[in-house]
Order: C-alpha cells, then structure tokens, then sequence
C-alpha cells in the first residue's frame, strides 16, 4: 500500500539498523526516494519483489515476463480493431487496494490518468464510488461498500452490480477485473461474475462496438478454488486471462494504445 511520509521514514530508520535484507514495494512511491544508504532494495511492482525475495533467500526465481508474446500482441491489436469510434475507457472493478493501487500505478507510468475511490492523490478522485468519470479503477473493498456486507473476494454480489452498471456506458472500451483465490475466498469467484461479463459483452456488440475484457488471477494449483476451471471459464467467455496483476495491467494500457 502507499504508505504515508512519516511512515516510512520511521520504516527507513529502522530498516538501517537491520542486517538482514531487506525488500520494499512501497505503491506510489518513486524509486528515487531510496538511496544507497537506506538499506532498502526497492521493488516497482509486487512482481518484482517476489523475484527479488526468493533470490535473495537463496531460490531461482522464474523468469520475469515483462512483455508480451507475439500471439498475445496479435490478439491485444485485434481486440482494439473491433471497437466502434466512442470506446476510449478503462474500468476496473477490484476486489481490494492492493491490486487497485498497482494498477494505477502502471497505468499513470504509461501517461494514462486513473480516477478512483482511492486514489494516490485528492484530485483523481471520484465525486461519488458509483460514478465513475473516463478512465476509472474502483476499490470494491472501499469502506463505502463493506458495510453490513462480506468482501467482495467472498461475495461478488457487489461487483456484479457494478460490471452491469458499467456496461451501459457506451464508451466503455476495457472492463479489467480480478481474481482471487485462496481459503478466505469466494468457493467460486469467477462463477459469480461470468454472466454479467458475456451480458457486458453482448451489450457492447448490440451497440456495433466490442468490449475488451481483461483479467488477473491470483492464486495456485493448490487453491480450492480449481485454478484451472477458474481460467477456463474465463478464456470461454471471451476473457484475456493473466496470472499477475501487473501484467493484466499493463494489457490495459495496450488496449487503450499506450505501452
């Protein structure tokens, strides 16, 4: 999460005192914060912390995909080919902070600017959680929608609300959702959403447009939640499917012809 100033400086301080490595991935902050001196190895995105964590204890970190393949590039230009002339926006419905900050991280790195019911800064913020104004990426475990209701990671009654309240803006262009499994998670999160987005998708076709649905799926084989029908499901309705947050992300900014 971003943290606030006074917050990491006092998180720096005690960082130099440590002899044990330290990896930091403070959202929003700029890498140039850090010095050599601060004892911190800072990390852009959650990606890359991983790698560095498991390096430094001694593991082989996977490879980093930081760019697509020419079939992923192919099928990115095609679905921007489909669009009718008023699709320009992103919406992002997520399912917590985390990710909501990642995402508009990239995207602002890419010179898109993001509103959002948590934003990094006051003057991209939205009027009202429900509106959302051009290029928008919503929190939906905000407080404003947590009262008296589970979170969205269990019960993506909620979000569905929102994915078909979306829909009905024309100029909707990319719908980016995500995905998250584990114990505390919905025993279906995908199965939960996927009517709504093939009825977001069909609404965008009965308009002459095509809308670009994108999503991030973070969790193991291990998950109760069967990783791979949860994908499955998705890839069927029309979903492009990625397995970080960053590099659905960074598909969004494609979509919307930057990166």
């Amino acid at each position: 999460k971003p943290p606030a100033v006074s917050t990491l400086e006092r998180l720096i301080k005690r960082i130099k005192t440590l002899r044990k490595p330290v990896i930091g991935c403070f959202l929003g902050v700029d890498s140039g914060y850090f010095t050599a001196s601060s004892g911190l190895q800072f990390a852009c995105t959650i990606d890359e912390a991983v790698r560095m964590a498991v390096a430094a204890a001694g593991g082989k970190p996977g490879p980093a995909q930081e760019d697509f393949t020419h079939q992923e590039q192919e099928t990115l230009a095609q679905e921007m080919a489909l669009r009718s002339p008023e699709q320009k926006y992103l919406r992002g419905i997520l399912a917590g902070g985390t990710f909501c900050y990642q995402s508009q991280q990239i995207l602002r790195s890419a010179g898109i600017r993001i509103r959002s019911n948590s934003p990094f800064e006051p003057k991209d913020g939205l009027e009202h959680p429900d509106r959302s104004i051009e290029n928008t990426i919503v929190d939906m475990g905000d407080e404003y929608y947590m009262v008296g209701k589970p979170h969205p990671m269990i019960d993506g009654t909620m979000r569905k609300r929102r994915i078909l309240l979306e829909s009905q803006d024309p100029a909707m262009a990319v719908l980016y959702l995500d995905f998250i499994l584990g114990y505390n998670a919905s025993l279906d999160p995908v199965g939960e959403l996927v009517d709504a987005i093939r009825e977001a998708k069909h609404l965008s076709n009965q308009r002459g447009g095509s809308l670009s649905v994108v999503a991030s799926i973070c969790g193991t084989e291990a998950d109760p939640q069967d990783l791979a029908l949860q994908e499955k499901m998705l890839r069927e309705a029309g979903v492009l499917v990625y397995h970080s947050n960053a590099m659905a992300s960074l598909a969004c900014c494609r979509l919307l012809g930057k990166g």
